[in-house]
């Protein structure tokens, strides 16, 4: 959790520093294909961080523990 949250509050600053014309324009080659902008690859922050919450839970859950949320 401790490194989600570095990694959220650096997120948050360098968005906060980016103007509309830098979130229009073109996303970083690799992710072309489902993050054409940049303001697109900042948008798949949230689903990402759920996506692996999930998986989580599944660990959580083959090891007998309880959910935690």
């Amino acid at each position: 959790v401790k490194l989600y949250q570095e990694q959220r509050e650096a997120a948050l600053s360098q968005l906060e520093s980016l103007s509309d014309d830098d979130l229009s324009a073109e996303g970083p080659e690799a992710m072309k294909s489902y993050a054409p902008t940049v303001g697109a690859a900042f948008d798949l922050l949230g689903g990402h961080w759920l996506m692996h919450a999930g998986q989580w839970a599944v660990i959580r859950r083959q090891l007998g523990r309880p959910p935690l949320f």
